[in-house]
């Protein structure tokens, strides 16, 4: 597990528009989504509130890694990619649903995916 470097951090804090979030189903096939409803934990792990991916919560179920690719104001991108778990109960599940609901409560916020660090990027260059 890697730490998102300080300077990743504040890209974060400064990001502009929503960050897309990729995974692959068990043939291998991407999917992508953008997502609004996402939050760096700490600086180990994100909290992506899955709110209408139907396609990415079974990727997610089957095993998938992901990737969170987002653009800072500062300029340039960003990308983490890394283990992803599915909680639709408990701590984390709690969580997501008070920030979601605070949001936005119509927001169905019907399950929490946690993105664990394990690669990050900044373009074409590894930081971590």
């Amino acid at each position: 597990m890697a730490r998102l470097p300080e300077d990743v951090r504040e890209a974060w804090e400064d990001r502009k528009g929503p960050a897309v979030f990729g995974t692959v189903n068990v043939e291998g096939a991407p999917n992508v989504v953008y997502v609004n409803c996402v939050w760096m934990l700490n600086e180990r792990q994100f909290l992506v509130a899955n709110n209408y991916f139907h396609k990415t919560q079974e990727n997610i179920i089957a095993g998938s890694r992901g990737s969170l690719l987002f653009l800072s104001e500062r300029g340039g991108s960003y990308q983490v990619k890394g283990s992803v778990a599915y909680h639709t109960s408990g701590e984390v599940y709690e969580t997501m649903k008070r920030w979601n609901d605070a949001m936005d409560p119509e927001r169905p916020g019907v399950g929490a995916a946690v993105l664990t660090v394990e690669e990050v990027y900044k373009g074409a260059e590894r930081l971590a």
